[in-house]
């Protein structure tokens, strides 16, 4: 959501993504940097995100990389740490900033940050990978009436 704040920037679905990646010639579920790469090449789309999240003991490291998709070039990478899991959703919209700075845009980032608390709050990070699922699993038809 941070990321399609920017005019310019709109996200590809994941479930189409991931169809797509089956039908590579090495068919895969998993859109890591290769697979996402031959997708968006595919499709047309210049750039990939690949993110990143490690832990260590109770803290966190985030990060995400902006890819020119069809050479492979960073174009921007941004990393936040979080002291606990509850910190994880507060630092995770900080790595937006430098990311849509390095494709293009020049809102600042204190009004990046201020647009995404608006349309996901959650109290948890159980909350966010459940609505995580469900958004998939709608981009997927799961759950369609017939």
């Amino acid at each position: 959501m941070a990321l399609e704040g920017a005019s310019f920037i709109n996200a590809y679905n994941r479930g189409s993504a991931r169809k797509l990646a089956q039908k590579l010639p090495n068919p895969t579920d998993k859109l890591d940097e290769q697979p996402a790469r031959l997708v968006a090449v595919s499709e047309g789309i210049s750039a990939v995100i690949t993110g990143e999240i490690s832990r260590r003991g109770n803290d966190y490291s985030i990060s995400a990389i902006a890819l020119d998709a069809v050479s492979g070039n960073v174009i921007a990478q941004a990393q936040v740490n979080a002291a606990n899991k509850d910190d994880v959703l507060r630092e995770l919209a900080k790595l937006a900033a430098p990311i849509r700075k390095g494709l293009g845009d020049t809102m600042p980032e204190s009004a990046q940050l201020e647009a995404v608390r608006g349309p996901l709050t959650a109290a948890s990070l159980e909350a966010v990978h459940e609505y995580g699922i469900a958004m998939e699993q709608q981009s997927l038809g799961a759950g369609k009436k017939r």
